[in-house]
C-alpha cells in the first residue's frame, strides 16, 4: 500500500536479452505536474507502456490509489483511472469529433448490449449525456467548431487536442500525455502549453508527460525525470536539472543549449 496516488517501485522491463528499462521508480502524489524526458531510445515510452497496462513490468511492482496493479492489462488500468495520449495520433479518422470524444466516454457510462440495439430510453438519456459532455470538452479544447468534421480533416494540432479530449472523457485521475506536441510549430506549442496548464488546474489532475520540446517542458512542470540508456539519471525541479552536468552530457550529440530551449 502506497499513500500516493502513483507509485511504481523498481520497475524493469526486458525483451530478450535487451534491458529496455532498470529499476525504474516514481512517487506521483494527486495534482502534480511531471516531466519525463531523456535522449531518444532513453525508455520513456516503455514506462508509459508500462504504468498504462500495455506491458506488464519484467520485475518490479506498480500500485495505483493504493491499489497493486501490476498485473493489469490496458483496459483495466484505463478503469482505475489512467488515461493516456499516444507519441503517434491515434484518433479515428473517418469518426466526427464529437463521435471521437464520446467514445472515450463510452468506456465508463456506455449501456448494456441490449438497451444500445433497443435505443431503450436508458440508451438515449446516456447518449444525450454524453454528446453534452463531448460538447464541453470540444469547448475547453478548442474543437467547438470542428464538432461535425470528420477527425482526419483537422490539422495536425487540432488532431492532438482531440486525442486529449478523447482522454479526458475517461475521467481519468492520472493522465500521461506522449509527446503532445511533436509535429507542432512553435504557436501551437505555446498554445499546447496553456491547454495543458488549463486541464491541469480545471479537472485537478494529475499529469505526467513525455516531451522532446525543452521549452514547454520548463514552462510547465513542476519536477523532472531524466532517463537514460533505461535508468534514471536525474530528477528534481527543472532549473536544477537543467543545470545538472550529468544531463547536458546525455544530452550532448545535442548542446547545452537543447536544455535552454531548443527542441531536441
Amino acid at each position: 500500500m502506497h499513500s500516493s496516488l502513483l507509485f511504481a517501485d523498481n520497475l524493469t522491463k526486458t525483451f530478450g536479452g535487451i534491458r529496455a528499462l532498470s529499476d525504474y521508480s516514481i512517487t506521483l502524489r494527486k495534482g502534480e505536474l511531471v516531466g519525463l524526458i531523456g535522449p531518444n531510445g532513453a525508455g520513456k515510452t516503455t514506462v508509459f507502456n508500462l504504468l498504462s497496462g500495455v506491458l506488464q513490468p519484467s520485475a518490479g511492482n506498480l500500485f495505483f490509489n493504493g491499489k497493486n496493479i501490476t498485473r493489469f492489462n490496458a483496459f483495466k488500468t484505463a478503469r482505475c483511472g489512467i488515461s493516456r495520449t499516444f507519441q503517434n495520433l491515434r484518433v479515428f479518422q473517418d469518426l466526427s469529433v464529437i463521435d471521437n470524444i464520446m467514445t472515450g466516454f463510452h468506456r465508463r457510462e456506455g449501456r448494456g448490449f441490449f438497451s444500445t440495439i433497443l435505443h431503450l430510453p436508458g440508451y438515449v438519456r446516456s447518449e444525450a449525456r454524453m454528446r453534452s459532455k463531448a460538447g464541453e470538452l470540444a469547448e475547453l479544447l478548442d474543437l467547438s467548431e470542428h464538432l461535425r468534421k470528420q477527425a482526419g480533416s483537422l490539422s495536425y494540432g487540432d488532431q492532438r487536442r482531440l486525442e486529449i479530449a478523447r482522454a479526458l472523457a475517461t475521467s481519468p485521475e492520472l493522465l500521461l500525455l506522449d509527446e503532445p506536441a511533436a509535429g507542432m510549430n512553435p504557436q501551437e506549442t505555446i498554445e499546447l502549453a496553456a491547454t495543458i496548464r488549463r486541464i491541469h488546474a480545471d479537472f485537478n489532475l494529475t499529469i505526467l508527460l513525455i516531451e522532446h520540446d525543452m521549452s514547454l517542458v520548463m514552462d510547465i512542470c513542476e519536477r523532472l525525470q531524466v532517463l537514460n540508456y533505461g535508468s534514471l539519471l536525474a530528477e528534481g525541479p527543472p532549473d536544477d536539472v537543467r543545470s545538472n552536468p550529468e544531463v547536458v552530457a546525455a544530452y550532448l550529440g545535442s548542446s547545452e543549449e537543447t536544455l535552454r530551449g531548443r527542441a531536441c
